[in-house]
């Protein structure tokens, strides 16, 4: 099976993960898998061994690309035109064309391509954009919010997106997790100072401020703990908590599994979007991290403390409620690794290529 993957460009956020993994997996079973790019990307920041098709202002492939850092927010549409005639161009040679980053949807589906077109979406994007108003927002936010209405055939990565505000989705794919990267400690090492971890965002609707707000409480309240934040910056905190803080920023997935394997909770209190899954929590599970979460999957009552939004307090009951039961924690985070076994990337490859197969049948009329 020949399968493209048009995007905007690389990043370094979760959904570009997702499909540096599945093209390697897709690749080791055997099928033909290609990137095409806007040649004014940065290079993958996670690896892959698909091949890259860059594309020029024009349209057309081009031999190396060149960052540009930061866009206009109108360079949108003229981005989008680009991405289109590349896939005119081409895609007739795919039998699966992958859109995913809200954007490339509309190059896909109005691409004269041949290929059985697929939306796979990873968030509900639209809301991180209208969260907080400005004219961009407003702008981006519309633009995704009007891709969920264009006839791809929808794949969402959880089930909350099934039919989620305007989405409507035909198929359910969750993201996988790399267990040779993501793996528990082999051994328990008592320490006197408990570690606290989270992954430091800045956006409000992540939760990282209720993290710090809570570690300042237990601070205060003389318990011995210390706040791992990963990817954070320490000119965002308080001088007063400094000496009990670290700042982490892993150069890639083999130092972020590092990362969650210091901690003794791992705790991601976002506020939008519940019950979607969530890296950091599967990641923890996967290294066998006791979770706190605001309810994001695969956690639940069960495997995880789930705290409310917006409450620093309910973070400080469940990180003592963990400090001070060691064998509750370790029961919790032994059936959260367990959950997660299930995302394996060979499953989550096999999954998709079920649906690509599938339909490719029906639309050949078999």
């Amino acid at each position: 099976m020949r399968i493209l993957i048009p995007i905007l460009g690389f990043g370094k956020g979760g959904g570009n993960r997702v499909l540096s993994e599945l093209a390697n997996y897709w690749l080791k079973d055997g099928h033909d898998v290609v990137f095409i790019s806007l040649n004014d990307s940065s290079s993958p920041y996670f690896p892959t061994d698909a091949k890259i098709i860059w594309i020029d202002e024009s349209g057309k492939s081009t031999d190396s690309n060149v960052s540009k850092g930061k866009r206009n927010v109108f360079s949108v549409f003229t981005e989008i035109k680009r991405l289109k005639k590349a896939l005119d161009a081409i895609g007739n040679d795919f039998d699966v064309i992958l859109a995913n980053q809200a954007m490339t949807s509309y190059s896909t589906y109005f691409s004269k391509a041949t290929a059985t077109k697929y939306y796979y979406i990873q968030a509900y994007e639209a809301g991180y954009n209208f969260y907080k108003f400005s004219l961009k927002n407003y702008i981006m936010g519309t633009l995704c919010y009007l891709t969920y209405e264009l006839p791809l055939i929808k794949i969402v990565n959880s089930p909350i997106y099934f039919k989620y505000k305007n989405i409507r989705a035909k198929y359910y794919i969750p993201p996988g997790v790399d267990f040779s990267k993501f793996y528990h400690k082999s051994d328990f090492v008592n320490k006197d100072t408990f570690i606290m971890g989270c992954v430091g965002r800045l956006e409000k609707y992540k939760g990282t401020l209720d993290v710090y707000e809570a570690f300042k409480t237990l601070i205060d309240r003389k318990v011995s703990v210390k706040l791992y934040v990963a990817f954070g910056d320490l000119k965002n905190y308080d001088e007063k908590y400094l000496e009990h803080i670290n700042v982490f920023v892993p150069k890639n997935d083999a130092e972020l599994g590092d990362f969650y394997r210091s901690l003794d909770v791992l705790i991601s209190p976002g506020t939008v979007q519940f019950y979607a899954h969530h890296y950091p929590v599967m990641e923890a599970m996967a290294s066998k991290i006791p979770v706190i979460t605001t309810g994001y999957l695969p956690a639940d009552r069960s495997n995880a403390w789930i705290v409310g939004p917006y409450s620093p307090e309910q973070i400080v009951e469940a990180v003592l409620n963990i400090k001070n039961n060691p064998s509750l924690s370790k029961n919790k985070a032994d059936l959260g690794y367990n959950n997660i076994q299930y995302y394996h990337w060979t499953t989550i490859a096999s999954d998709f290529l079920r649906v690509f197969n599938a339909n490719n049948q029906r639309k050949q009329g078999i």
